[in-house]
């Protein structure tokens, strides 16, 4: 890294590396540059003050967040409100009562609040569904027999009702089946459900087929059932994601796994054992995967068997060298055109194996007053910051106040 003026960085890397401009110069996820001596002082716990283009006041827990405009923002005279304050609020019936007040300007919710949120409020509002960049799965640890076994896991695959789940998660009709690479990547996103001729030989496995799910189990196991523990953790992800976890529970007995569901605390141990593929013994996990940015996140940190994140475990399966060999390939293809068809051709060898079994995501619906102009949803990490911050209200709703 050199500066070659007080405003330029130039950073050089050492070798090809195509995701770099989405995962460092066009989020703000990334490149996080903290002076140490405000974490020396113990500033960045206090009073943490950036470039961006507002600076955090304070936190009101269970209550609210309040940020204001950075005075000295590169892109003056952006951003343009004076102060943002976002309201933290668990219940859906108060966050629809605040825009119904015009207390709040925008909100999202999870699918399920479609049909009543719409239904009250102003229509000359602003509505878009977004797809998430998060998705839900099934993961392992492949020294816990017979989940080593491709079989079973292409069973698991078949057993599970995706189409049934999303009737009910996602009443948008915008949510859709996981890949191994989540809906809100596009252009890289393969949907097994509106694409599946894709998967070629391996497109059966995506599809609900509970004759041939109990087939492929029997033949690997001997058994016409496999009871197992489902580890999740719900006191992170709400409701819905409970909701979506006893459904994939139901889904799949109907093709013989006897899932019996074990929700764990996130923090300890969810998130510092069973998240990182440190499944006990007669169990699997079913959570979501996340991948904020691009592809090679979920790739690399995820999937690949040097992951810093890796949601697997134990004995890699067979296909696992060439798995890996795929990931690292895909990150030095510069041309565009060709690092799409390549990250497609990995979820189509990712379907042979199963490294996971994926399930569904719904989408987002966010909601925007008709007097909030300019405004941009994004899925991300910093929706803040990147969505209001050239935002602004019509004449009529500044007179107000």
């Amino acid at each position: 890294m050199s500066a070659s003026d007080e405003r330029t960085l130039r950073i050089t890397v050492k070798a090809p590396y195509a995701p770099f401009l989405s995962q460092r110069a066009a989020t703000d996820r990334d490149m996080w540059l903290i002076p140490p001596e405000t974490i020396d002082s113990g500033q960045v716990t206090k009073d943490p003050v950036g470039t961006g283009p507002y600076v955090f006041e304070r936190l009101v827990p269970d209550q609210f967040m309040a940020w204001n405009k950075n005075p000295a923002y590169y892109d003056a005279p952006l951003p343009n409100f004076d102060r943002v304050e976002a309201g933290i609020v668990g219940d859906l019936q108060k966050t629809v009562a605040a825009l119904q007040s015009g207390g709040y300007d925008f909100s999202w919710f999870n699918a399920q609040a479609f049909n009543d949120a719409r239904a009250v409020l102003d229509p000359a509002g602003s509505s878009v569904v977004v797809q998430t960049s998060v998705q839900n799965a099934f993961h392992f640890n492949f020294d816990n027999q017979p989940f080593n076994d491709v079989c079973v896991r292409r069973a698991l695959s078949m057993a599970v009702d995706r189409a049934g789940m999303l009737r009910i998660l996602d009443p948008t009709n915008a949510g859709d089946w996981c890949s191994f690479v989540p809906p809100g990547h596009t252009p890289y996103f393969v949907s097994p459900r509106d694409n599946n001729a894709a998967y070629g030989a391996n497109a059966k496995y995506w599809n609900r087929n509970v004759k041939d799910a109990r087939d492929l189990l029997r033949a690997a196991t001997g058994s016409d059932t496999l009871a197992f523990k489902l580890v999740v953790s719900t006191n992170l992800y709400g409701p819905v994601f409970a909701q979506a976890v006893q459904l994939a529970a139901n889904t799949i007995r109907e093709a013989g796994f006897e899932a019996t569901i074990v929700d764990e605390i996130y923090a300890d141990p969810y998130f510092r054992t069973t998240y990182l593929g440190k499944i006990a013994p007669g169990s699997i996990a079913f959570g979501p995967i996340t991948s904020a940015r691009d592809p090679d996140d979920v790739f690399m940190a995820n999937y690949h068997s040097k992951g810093g994140t890796r949601n697997w475990g134990g004995t890699p399966i067979p296909e696992q060298p060439e798995l890996d060999a795929m990931f690292e390939k895909q990150r030095t293809l510069l041309d565009q055109a060709e690092r799409e068809a390549y990250v497609k051709q990995i979820q189509f060898k990712m379907a042979e194996s199963f490294l996971f079994v994926p399930s569904v995501v719904p989408s987002l619906w966010v909601y925007s007053q008709p007097w909030l102009k300019n405004f941009h949803f994004k899925d991300s990490w910093a929706p803040m910051a990147d969505g209001v911050m050239k935002a602004y209200f019509t004449p009529e709703r500044i007179k107000k106040g």
